[in-house]
């Protein structure tokens, strides 16, 4: 099976209570109560994770659904981020997320959520979600994701200094689609991805004798990260399993240093990225 990670050892305790059973003039149709403790160490013995987490997740009637969850990490060690630099010694964090989903009603389907985090030493972050889908007819789906998130402490490894850097960051995540079946057998996809990401340095740091970070004088540059990619896809099936495609696909990844773009401008400036323009033909049949 699939492991996020490898030399780690976890211990898992879950437990899940779901509650059914309302009237029928409740808006209520079920509540599902989710609790979970974490306690992980890599293979010499250090706490790289513990946390406990809840989740409670509720259906209406309508068929929409509201999810709220809170996690708390307890302070532990980060064995990866420095890259082989030293272990990093981290505080507690929290992290809580709420979430609102609507079934799909005539021609539209809608989500939003919120999520309020600690992604770094000690400061916090903010994200929104958004999706909306549109139905024009059963042939045509049409969804747009938008994705912005604030951050004040984004700590990161910094590859040419080879340090660590807390950053406060602005980041926007788009993503479009289509798909239409514009007669038996035939689909036409299209997909569009953006991820722009703004960051301008609050602190550097480096990782003293206990695991600790102590702040450092060091100039490190701010950079913004630039991530489009387009793809359009025609699929004809000829038999069932059995598929010929055709897809044109281009985008690309590019770093900007001490820009003084803003995060839109950098958002337009991305759909030029062009390293990658191909087009792929391939054919999969099932003897």
């Amino acid at each position: 099976g699939y492991i996020n990670r490898n030399n780690y050892y976890e211990k898992y305790l879950y437990g899940e209570w779901r509650q059914t059973g309302f009237t029928e003039d409740s808006r209520t149709a079920g509540v599902t109560w989710t609790g979970r403790i974490i306690n992980r160490n890599n293979l010499d013995g250090m706490l790289i994770h513990r946390s406990l987490y809840f989740d409670r997740s509720e259906k209406m009637r309508s068929g929409s659904e509201i999810d709220l969850n809170f996690m708390y990490l307890f302070p532990a060690y980060d064995d990866l981020i420095s890259r082989g630099d030293g272990n990093v010694y981290l505080n507690d964090r929290l992290t809580t997320n709420l979430s609102y989903s609507t079934q799909r009603r005539g021609i539209w389907r809608k989500s939003f959520g919120v999520s309020v985090f600690q992604e770094g030493y000690d400061d916090w972050a903010t994200s929104l979600s958004g999706t909306v889908s549109l139905y024009p007819n059963e042939n045509i789906t049409v969804d747009l994701t938008v994705k912005p998130l604030w951050s004040r402490d984004w700590l990161i490894w910094v590859p040419n200094d080879r340090q660590l850097a807390s950053f406060s960051r602005r980041q926007l995540s788009v993503n479009f689609g289509t798909t239409w079946f514009p007669a038996e057998r035939h689909e036409v996809r299209f997909r569009a991805q953006w991820l722009i990401i703004d960051a301008d340095l609050k602190q550097a740091f480096i990782i003293g004798p206990d695991s600790r970070l102590l702040p450092s004088n060091d100039a490190i540059d701010n950079f913004a990260a630039l991530n489009f990619g387009l793809q359009l896809r025609y699929r004809y099936e000829i038999a069932p399993l059995s598929n010929c495609y055709v897809v044109y696909s281009r985008g690309g990844l590019d770093y900007i240093y001490n820009q003084e773009e803003s995060t839109l401008g950098l958002f337009g400036k991305s759909a030029s990225l062009r390293k990658s323009d191909q087009i792929l033909f391939k054919l999969s049949y099932r003897f």
